[in-house]
């Protein structure tokens, strides 16, 4: 059952960074609020400090993931392929 458990946290994690990563876009970090960003995952607003401590951890993980995506997409790159970007 501990599988299945930390199986939800995780994609209860990377829906908040999503829709996170959305509303902090939209509106800026200093107006974007969790009541808001939960609302926008479908998931209750106490799973924010759970997962993240504060908006603070929350923006460091939204960082993390469009660092690590544009690593994967850009990573695969041969040297010279990105230079129009």
């Amino acid at each position: 059952m501990a599988g299945r458990r930390e199986a939800t946290s995780r994609e209860s994690r990377r829906m908040l960074i999503a829709a996170a990563a959305e509303v902090i876009g939209e509106r800026g970090y200093r107006q974007a609020t969790f009541a808001e960003i939960a609302d926008r995952a479908g998931i209750s607003r106490g799973s924010i400090p759970w997962h993240f401590s504060n908006k603070e951890g929350l923006l460091e993980a939204v960082v993390e993931q469009v660092t690590e995506d544009m690593r994967t997409r850009f990573g695969a790159l041969t040297p010279g392929e990105g230079a129009d970007l």
